[in-house]
């Protein structure tokens, strides 16, 4: 049989596209473009109540539900009720939905309509909540799945401190959905290699690397340093501050980093960029929220650091950081997973001590800051780029609905 040349899928995940600030999101919404480009016909089911989504020339086109599916969402307010009752007991509410998915009925009635509406050829589940769903829809129309695991999630939250009885039911769930699934797409080895040594089939995984579009990313960008008078060397450090991981790090550089840092040169600053930041008070420390423009406040930086010291799956951005050019200071944690070399490519550092000793080495060496942005960017294009990665994904589906 000949190979359906464009294949039509739906990704489902209970995210909302509107974060614009969550490393999942970002790696959903320009995945389904990119593949638009590559003649992939792609739909979305997400967290909203009142449209999907179609990606078509790298654009998301919304579309309505109908009535009677809208009407379903009142299933939502009982099982929110339900995840805040028992989050006390188990795990944060908010994780609840990787172990819920199966009875989350208004996403299972939403994936159902738009696979038979738009005649769905495959199905994608993103992390354990989205694929609970996936599981049983791709289940009623016969169709074949894809586990798309953004990190190897039992293990992000063991890092991050979460009750083991919760961590085990998830851990239980995620290797279930691991079974069930004809696929299973992982952003990199170090995630493959957690899988496989708890008995996934390693013919099964495919490591797509969390990527990003290179041409929106720029080396440097006077018009934010103009913005916050900012004439001297800056650092910046960005996400969705309120998450557990990126929280941790606001901590280490408001109460440690950047108070070691100004002791010495009482003239660098910092740009803390995203929503739901904590108040700090440090004049040094600029907290600009949420920002339509990220991709030039990130070139208006000198240096980017990434203090995580706990979390999972690959940071896309320290993607982010690397395309634009920028020297980076990371943990081990925060660089895990990624092709980035030691010395060449990024610095990554083994303890606090020694963190704030590359950054200041980086302030004194304008010669090295270049020399790390200019290889991490080229990294950034040849190993990290949509337009390389979306391919790997397309051919995983040509072959799936073959």
């Amino acid at each position: 049989m000949k190979k359906k040349s464009s294949p039509s899928i739906c990704i489902c995940t209970t995210h909302s596209l509107q974060d614009k600030y969550s490393g999942g999101v970002n790696r959903i919404t320009e995945m389904a473009k990119k593949l638009s480009e590559c003649n992939v016909d792609v739909y979305i089911v997400d967290g909203n109540r009142n449209n999907y989504y179609h990606a078509e020339k790298a654009a998301l086109n919304e579309f309505p539900y109908p009535s009677y599916v809208k009407l379903f969402y009142v299933f939502n307010i009982f099982l929110f009720i339900f995840r805040k009752s028992i989050g006390c007991l188990i795990g944060p509410s908010h994780e609840l939905s990787h172990i819920l998915s199966e009875y989350n009925i208004f996403m299972l009635v939403k994936l159902f309509y738009v696979t038979k509406v738009e005649n769905i050829d495959a199905l994608q589940g993103e992390h354990p909540s989205g694929m609970g769903v996936c599981a049983k829809i791709s289940k009623i129309f016969g169709l074949p799945s894809v586990f798309s695991e953004h990190n190897v999630e039992w293990i992000r939250i063991e890092r991050q401190g979460a009750n083991k009885i919760f961590t085990k039911i998830l851990q239980s769930l995620e290797l279930k959905y691991c079974r069930k699934s004809n696929v299973i797409i992982v952003v990199s080895e170090v995630d493959k290699n957690f899988l496989i040594s708890n008995g996934v089939s390693k013919e099964k995984i495919q490591v797509v690397p969390n990527s990003i579009d290179c041409n929106i990313y720029v080396p440097s960008g006077p018009n934010v340093r103009m913005e916050f008078s900012l004439d001297a060397i800056t650092l910046i450090f960005h996400g969705t501050l309120d998450y557990v991981s990126n929280k941790e790090a606001v901590e280490l550089i408001s109460k440690n980093i950047m108070p070691q840092i100004n002791k010495r040169y009482p003239f660098v600053k910092l740009l803390l960029v995203g929503k739901n930041p904590p108040s700090i008070d440090n004049p040094n420390i600029i907290i600009t929220g949420p920002v339509e423009n990220l991709n030039q406040y990130i070139s208006s930086a000198d240096i980017a650091i990434v203090p995580l010291v706990s979390g999972g799956g690959t940071r896309i951005k320290i993607l982010e950081y690397m395309a634009s050019g920028k020297a980076i200071v990371s943990t081990a944690i925060g660089a895990e997973g990624l092709d980035a070399s030691h010395n060449h490519d990024i610095l990554i550092a083994n303890s606090l001590d020694e963190f704030v000793r590359y950054i200041e080495v980086l302030i004194n060496s304008p010669e090295l800051r270049k020399e790390l942005g200019n290889n991490a960017r080229k990294k950034a294009q040849t190993r990290y780029d949509w337009i390389n990665n979306c391919k790997l994904i397309k051919e995983i589906y040509l072959n799936l609905v073959d």
